[in-house]
């Protein structure tokens, strides 16, 4: 299903994070102690920059209109919450540990496969799901509300998604 346009920034940053993601699978193996040390603080720095916004983006202003809405499945957004608390807690590891490479290389690893797996689901299930019961009004109103809060973030408008 075509993404709303509302919600393109959010799939933008699902992009972002993904190939972030990716690149940490991808590399890490390879990387020197002071390689995985930087990469570290790269990641610290992406989550506290743009995936704490976007998680508050979704639990403050999509989740609780699906939420109200009869035909929502809760399962997805119990899923979605789980998701989040769970890469909330990799990121409370990763922050405390800077001195054992290998430990800090293994929490990259979670990060990554968390990420991937969480935003696979939000693409191909969550946001399918809200599309199909929330109205464009409602959209309208989600997109509104993020603009509100998180609008130096979002209202740059340069995150038009490719038509796949």
């Amino acid at each position: 299903m075509k993404r709303f346009e509302q919600i393109h920034y959010l799939s933008w940053d699902h992009r972002n994070t993904l190939l972030e993601a990716f690149n940490i699978q991808k590399y890490i193996d390879t990387l020197s102690d002071k390689e995985i040390s930087q990469k570290r603080i790269e990641t610290i720095n992406h989550y506290e920059k743009d995936l704490l916004p976007h998680f508050r983006a979704e639990e403050e202003c999509l989740l609780p209109r699906m939420i109200l809405n009869q035909n929502v499945n809760s399962d997805l957004i119990r899923k979605t919450l789980d998701d989040h608390i769970l890469i909330h807690s990799l990121f409370l590891l990763l922050k405390k540990e800077n001195s054992d490479f290998q430990k800090i290389k293994s929490i990259l690893k979670e990060i990554a496969k968390a990420l991937n797996e969480h935003i696979r689901f939000e693409e191909r299930e969550l946001f399918e799901h809200s599309q199909a019961i929330l109205s464009i009004d409602d959209f309208n109103e989600i997109q509104k509300e993020i603009f509100a809060r998180y609008g130096n973030k979002y209202e740059s408008g340069s995150c038009q998604l490719p038509e796949v």
